[in-house]
């Protein structure tokens, strides 16, 4: 008794049945309960460890760490004008939503010779573009402590975050200002790294 081979029919559906069972997974729906992700960070903290390079007008390296803790997002809806719910964050927060939150931010570097220390706070607009990506900006404020004094400093700045599955990696640029008597100083600010959620989502 021989076996009868299917037809071209019936190779096109296997070849669709496995095509479809061996997906790759980036043509995959990303899992909504998963605990590390983009999404989770609109529902729990998340402490950013970074290494810090300065690059102009001064170049240095350090290290920053900054955390960012989730206060509203920006629901787009039927309203014509987006609403802040803060009651419901944690419970509704969307992966597609746009997230305010505050962040806080120490730095310390050796740049030129000399410690440059930053401790800085602000707020941080947060928008993912992709499942995977979301892109930020931010503007903190603070002090700044170089060679011998402590002064008042300005950092806006703005970055990317990615979820590569199994770490959540951020990179980000940032203008540090420095005023003191008599006048102001601008410095450009690289830093990389990778984030820690913290918290339940």
């Amino acid at each position: 008794m021989s076996r009868s081979r299917p037809g071209r029919l019936g190779w096109w559906v296997v070849l669709l049945i496995v095509a479809g069972t061996a997906a790759p997974a980036w043509a995959q729906q990303p899992d909504p309960n998963r605990k590390y992700g983009i999404g989770s960070e609109a529902r729990q903290g998340m402490l950013f460890l970074l290494f810090l390079a300065d690059v102009q007008p001064y170049s240095g390296v350090g290290f920053e760490t900054v955390y960012n803790h989730p206060l509203a997002k920006l629901a787009r809806g039927a309203s014509r004008s987006p609403m802040v719910d803060f009651r419901t964050l944690r419970q509704t927060a969307e992966d597609n939503a746009t997230l305010v939150s505050v962040v806080g931010q120490f730095g310390y570097s050796r740049v030129n010779g000399a410690n440059i220390t930053t401790i800085m706070g602000g707020p941080r607009v947060t928008r993912p573009v992709s499942p995977k990506a979301s892109v930020f900006g931010q503007a903190t404020a603070g002090l700044v402590s170089s060679y011998g004094s402590s002064d008042f400093g300005l950092q806006p700045g703005g970055g990317v975050i990615v979820d590569t599955g199994k770490w959540i990696v951020s990179a980000q640029l940032e203008l540090l200002v420095t005023f003191f008597e008599g006048g102001s100083d601008t410095s450009t600010r690289i830093s990389a790294g990778v984030a820690i959620p913290f918290g339940q989502r």
